[in-house]
């Protein structure tokens, strides 16, 4: 157990004034008795100093402890830290335990994100730093430790934030109103009660199976990389990460001004049906689905082949989909970096200015793709001649990758939103200048005619 600290203490470590810790004891905001307060009241003063700090009063806090739940979340945050109690330890006493330098483990925390806590780890925490350990203690290079540790927080990172606000949004925000009485409130209580102790139990047993999946689908990724060495096409040694990968990016065409005339929660169902596309199309290509950042995707590959079928596949779903925007691409392949769990360098960087300067529904590919591409029947890649990139200082050779279209594919293009439209999804229609435009709704109709030339697709 850490030493006991006083109140003043207390309110040193936190940040406050020794006033306001005695304001939430009394609230019952802290669980210790005055003076006597361990390492799990000194985490509940760390949160009400953040909370007064994003812009609410110390008595307000007290009131929200007193009149809300803040005191049982408080509690519920502690316990997730401190299963076993206040138990503290530090990290020299941890380096010595181990024979290791104090400086690698405080390297380790700060990528496990204990950086602040180095005097004071919980007995969690302490554990995992000598779980985490046993990999450097047999021989993996301490670089290598610090990039998987930093994946593994941001995926758990993720993870628990999904868990908690999308229980939140459906659960708690989704019970009853006021006028259901006591009653219907107690039993939408209950019910939360008992499908959060539902989930909580499924969270150890789920992550160890998606990190299975994942692992086995990563094996798949590794075999045809290692297996493609044999093809002639050698990665250099000499920096750690260094490896030959199908770069992708899909992106929404005019997804902004769709948001814009639709409004966010349709464009929301619009992203949320993409992202259906994008996942099953590269999962099925056997790519990896590496980011998402708004309405684009970024994708790896380890083969061309694969990651150009499988942009040309999301292009054929979302010309399936009705009342859908197109989708463009940008795709390139060569030697990326690998770091923390992310891919870096210009292939990536020029994958994503294609994408930016594709057309929509065009497949964009660079020299070196459109080389190693394979191409099924009735798949083709077209010369598009020297393009001029942003930020790249010389032109770039383009190609575009094309699959035959079913001749009964017409679709018209609503030139405000995006939206693409068979002859069934046109609402409204103008002529201007001899010029047919279809539109998706009245709506865009109406912000058309305010300013038709801002339309012009």
């Amino acid at each position: 157990m850490g030493d006991a600290l006083t109140l003043e203490g207390l309110a040193r470590l936190a940040g406050v004034a020794p006033a306001d810790i005695e304001l939430w004891l009394r609230a019952g905001l802290l669980a210790g008795p005055a003076g006597a307060h361990d390492d799990r009241d000194l985490e509940r003063a760390c949160v009400l100093a953040r909370i007064v700090r994003a812009g609410l009063t110390v008595p307000e806090v007290a009131r929200c402890g007193r009149e809300g739940t803040l005191a049982d979340e408080l509690g519920e945050y502690v316990e997730s830290l401190y299963p076993d109690g206040g138990a503290t330890e530090t990290v020299v006493q941890l380096a010595a335990e181990l024979g290791c330098d104090a400086d690698e483990l405080v390297s380790l925390c700060d990528a496990m994100g204990l950086a602040a806590s180095v005097d004071r780890l919980g007995r969690t925490d302490a554990d995992a730093l000598r779980t985490i350990y046993r990999a450097r203690q047999a021989g993996l290079p301490e670089e290598a430790l610090l990039q998987i540790v930093r994946v593994w927080r941001d995926c758990g990172d993720r993870a628990a934030e999904a868990a908690l606000r999308l229980f939140h949004f459906y659960v708690h925000a989704a019970g009853p109103s006021l006028a259901g009485g006591a009653s219907a409130a107690e039993d939408a209580d209950a019910s939360a009660r008992r499908i959060g102790a539902r989930l909580d139990g499924l969270l150890e047993p789920t992550t160890v199976y998606f990190f299975r999946r994942g692992y086995a689908r990563a094996l798949i990724r590794e075999m045809i990389e290692h297996a493609s060495t044999f093809s002639g096409h050698t990665v250099a040694a000499d920096v750690p990460g260094r490896m030959a990968a199908a770069v992708l990016f899909v992106d929404l065409s005019s997804f902004t001004a769709l948001a814009e005339a639709m409004g966010d929660v349709p464009a929301a169902e619009v992203l949320r049906r993409f992202d259906a596309v994008v996942r099953t199309a590269a999962s099925d290509g056997g790519g990896r689905t590496v980011k998402q950042i708004g309405d684009a995707f970024l994708l790896v590959f380890p083969d061309p082949t694969s990651a150009v079928q499988c942009a040309l596949d999301v292009d054929a779903a979302c010309r399936r989909e009705s009342r859908f925007p197109a989708v463009k691409c940008g795709l390139t392949w060569g030697d990326v970096l690998y770091r923390d769990g992310d891919y870096v360098g210009t292939k990536v960087n020029l994958a994503a200015r294609l994408a930016d300067s594709a057309d929509p529904h065009q497949v964009l590919l660079d020299a070196a793709a459109a080389a190693a591409f394979r191409p099924a029947a009735g798949e083709s890649v077209v010369a598009r001649g020297g393009r001029h990139l942003k930020g790249l200082p010389k032109a770039v050779e383009v190609f575009e990758a094309q699959r035959a279209l079913p001749d009964r594919d017409v679709r018209f293009t609503d030139p405000v939103c995006g939206m693409g439209m068979e002859a069934d999804d046109v609402r409204a229609a103008v002529r201007v200048d001899g010029e047919l435009h279809r539109f998706c709704s009245r709506r865009c109709q109406r912000l058309y005619a305010t300013n038709p030339s801002r339309y012009r697709v």
